[in-house]
C-alpha cells in the first residue's frame, strides 16, 4: 500500500497561478465598482438637472400668475420678493384657490430657496402661511428685477425695492445662484419675465 505525502504548502506552479488571478479579480472588482459609480453619477447628476428644471417650471408659473393687488404690494430684496398671487385655500374661503401672498425668498441656514403662501385670513393676523422648498443645495442667492428708468429712459436692473412707486411691479425678475450636486458648484441664472409688470398709471 503506496504511503500518502501530506502537502503543506503550495507549489511554485500553484504560487504564480494566485499570483496572476489576484489582480485580474481586482481590476474586475475594480471595473465593476467604477462602472457602479459612474451609473450612479449619471443618475444622480440626472436627478439634479431635473430639480432645476423642476424649480424653473414652478417659479415661471408662480409669477406668470402674479396680480395687480391694492391691499398686496410687490415687495424685495436681495434675497426674496413678495406679490400677490393665486393660491391653493381651504373651502371654508369659497373654493380651491383664491387670492393671496406669495413670498419666494433664500433660507441661508437650509442653503434652499423656498416659497411661502398666505391666506388673506393668516395675512392680517400675521400667522406664517405654508411653506414649500423649491430647491435645495443653493449657495451666494442673489435676486434683481428688472424696471423701466423714466429719467434715463432705459430698462435697468434693481437689487432693492426702496422708493419704488408703490403700484410698480418688476417686468422681469432674475436670479442668480450656485447650485452644488456630485460633479462640483456651478453658477446658475434664469430670468423670469412678470407679464403683469411694470407701473399701472390710472
Amino acid at each position: 500500500m503506496k504511503s500518502q505525502k501530506s502537502r503543506a504548502g503550495f507549489t511554485l506552479i500553484e504560487l504564480l497561478m494566485v499570483a496572476v488571478l489576484i489582480p485580474v479579480v481586482a481590476l474586475a472588482i475594480y471595473s465593476n465598482f467604477s462602472a457602479s459609480v459612474k451609473i450612479w453619477e449619471r443618475v444622480h447628476r440626472q436627478t439634479s438637472y431635473e430639480d432645476l428644471d423642476l424649480f424653473i417650471l414652478k417659479t415661471t408659473r408662480t409669477l406668470n400668475g402674479a396680480l395687480r393687488h391694492s391691499l398686496i404690494d410687490f415687495e424685495a430684496d436681495k434675497e426674496s420678493f413678495s406679490f400677490a398671487g393665486f393660491i391653493e385655500t381651504d373651502e371654508k374661503f369659497g373654493g380651491e384657490s383664491g387670492i393671496g401672498k406669495i413670498r419666494i425668498f433664500y433660507d441661508e441656514r437650509e442653503r434652499s430657496i423656498k416659497k411661502e403662501e398666505k391666506n388673506v385670513s393668516a395675512l392680517y393676523r400675521e400667522k406664517p402661511g405654508k411653506f414649500e422648498t423649491l430647491l435645495r443645495s443653493v449657495g451666494d442667492f442673489k435676486a434683481s428685477f428688472l424696471v423701466f428708468d423714466k429719467e434715463y429712459r432705459k430698462f435697468v436692473w434693481v437689487e432693492e425695492w426702496t422708493d419704488r412707486p408703490k403700484e410698480e411691479i418688476p417686468l422681469a425678475v432674475r436670479l442668480r445662484f450656485n447650485f452644488t450636486d456630485l460633479t462640483g458648484t456651478k453658477p446658475f441664472t434664469n430670468t423670469f419675465a412678470v407679464p403683469v409688470g411694470g407701473v399701472f398709471e390710472k
